[in-house]
């Protein structure tokens, strides 16, 4: 179709075309020749110029507007424009080609980007699946080195060896440059360096005399039962004292040792980087201070335990098991080294007595001054125990019998000069007196119960000769029934 100002130049050109043949004397033969030639011009510019043109215009612009599927031109049909049919039927054909490479490399590129998303997920859920590996791992090895460390510190009940055992594993296994265990001493705020990991000799001496607490920390730990970490030594002023001493830098943690809410020793725990204990080391190194507390309450209980089962109530010195102990391993050490060993049987005459006139209370403080004053005049290898009731046994090793003999009477000595208050505070002061009997392992004693026999039939010598004296076996008087004494040369 044309436009309306298209149909208007026709017209205009018609009438002109027709008024000018007339004009020109053709006359109206020639004017409608004229036109009929003009019209039939202007059909065939209209049937072969103007409506392919047209045609390829309004495919022209369909392709612009991105039609999909484009007619192609049939070139018979276009007249004189068959080439230019023919090259807009390449064209169409190429834009259809570019329009299918462009759905097909949509779709690819829609796919790479799915795949890219599809990879950044797998890529975030490994990274996930790696941290959480890493995190799973580092919980194994924290509950290995709990598992090592409950087994190491209940392997023994020896308080030595527990706390040796911890010093060792926070050296190696935690990888701890310097590390030192206080305790609390029994009954009082005072401090005690039982254990260290990496401390020299000049170090050692500053522990063992308390000096730390200059600093402030071991007693901020121990009052307000809490863990104290330095990041770096040479800017807290509680740590000037060590650093400036001992050139002591890098990051320092305090931490409580508490069992049974109750705070028995502070760990120190030191590395020459600062900020060198991260949060979760912080918190596993609680985890094994707690561990190590119940192990080391544990073994202070049964050095206690043990103590007491082998200590006598009233006087603190040994009860007669251990006693027994004690004479047995010194017998097999005489025998060993052929060297003498003399004990001494000690009984307080008429503590029945005593006890009836003056009280059961009065008796014990008797006692235990009683066992007091006795042990400060033995040596450090000589053992002094409460052998029953109101008897005493002293242990002499490497003792001959005369110097035994002068040992008992140094003993009864101090014990008959001793005074004793009332505890009313009446009268005069009270006294008592001991019967001894000595007897030595050259006497022919052929095992260590024999030796004690000899030494119980000498008490019995000196209480039937009028008490407060020493006698010595006499093998010629007295003889053990079960004959374990060698006879007579």
């Amino acid at each position: 179709m044309t436009s309306p100002r298209t149909h208007i130049l026709l017209g205009a050109v018609v009438i002109a075309g027709f008024v000018a043949a007339v004009v020109a004397g053709g006359g109206w033969v020639s004017g409608i020749a004229g036109v009929v030639t003009f019209a039939a011009a202007w059909g065939f510019y209209l049937v072969h110029v103007l409506r392919p043109v047209q045609r390829l215009t309004g495919l022209a612009t369909r392709c612009i507007e991105g039609e999909e599927h484009l007619p192609r031109l049939d070139p018979t049909g276009v007249g004189g424009l068959a080439e230019v049919a023919r090259a807009f039927n390449r064209l169409t054909g190429k834009v259809t080609e570019l329009k299918v490479d462009m759905v097909d490399t949509g779709r690819e590129l829609e796919w790479t980007q799915e795949e890219l998303a599809l990879k950044e997920t797998l890529e975030r859920k490994n990274r996930i699946i790696e941290e959480t590996n890493l995190q799973l791992e580092s919980r194994i090895r924290e509950l290995s080195l709990l598992f090592s460390a409950s087994r190491l510190f209940s392997s023994s009940l020896r308080l030595d060896e527990v706390l040796s055992n911890l010093c060792k594993m926070v050296g190696q296994t935690l990888s701890i440059d310097r590390f030192v265990v206080y305790l609390r001493e029994s009954g009082d705020e005072t401090f005690t360096v039982r254990g260290t990991h990496g401390i020299d000799q000049e170090m050692r001496e500053l522990h063992r005399g308390g000096l730390l607490e200059q600093g402030e920390i071991l007693g901020t730990v121990y009052r307000e039962q809490r863990s104290i970490y330095i990041r770096d030594l040479t800017k807290d002023p509680r740590s000037r004292f060590l650093h400036e001493r001992f050139d002591l830098s890098g990051s320092l943690l305090a931490m409580p040792v508490v069992a049974a809410r109750e705070v028995i020793g502070v760990m120190f725990f030191n590395r020459p980087v600062v900020d060198a204990f991260h949060i979760d080391e912080l918190s596993l190194l609680q985890v094994i201070s707690n561990i190590g507390a119940i192990a080391i309450r544990n073994a202070s209980l049964y050095e206690i335990t043990e103590e007491l089962s082998v200590q006598d109530a009233l006087t603190g010195i040994m009860n007669r098991r251990a006693l027994d102990q004690q004479l047995e391993n010194e017998w097999e050490r005489s025998q060993r080294f052929d060297t003498p060993l003399s004990v001494i049987m000690i009984d307080v005459d008429h503590f029945k007595q005593f006890n009836d006139d003056h009280g059961h209370s009065v008796g014990d403080l008797v006692l235990k001054a009683t066992a007091d004053g006795m042990g400060d005049e033995l040596r450090k290898v000589d053992s002094l125990g409460r052998y029953g009731g109101e008897e005493f046994l002293a242990i002499l090793p490497r003792t001959e019998l005369d110097h035994a003999l002068a040992v008992a009477d140094k003993l009864r000595a101090c014990v008959s000069s001793h005074e004793h208050p009332r505890p009313n505070g009446t009268g005069g002061p009270l006294h008592i007196t001991l019967s001894a009997g000595v007897a030595c392992s050259t006497q022919g004693a052929r095992s260590y119960t024999a030796l004690l026999d000899m030494a119980d039939y000498a008490l019995l010598g000196a209480k039937q000769a009028g008490r407060n004296r020493v006698a010595v076996f006499d093998r010629s008087i007295h003889t053990p029934p079960d004959s374990e004494v060698d006879p007579l040369d």
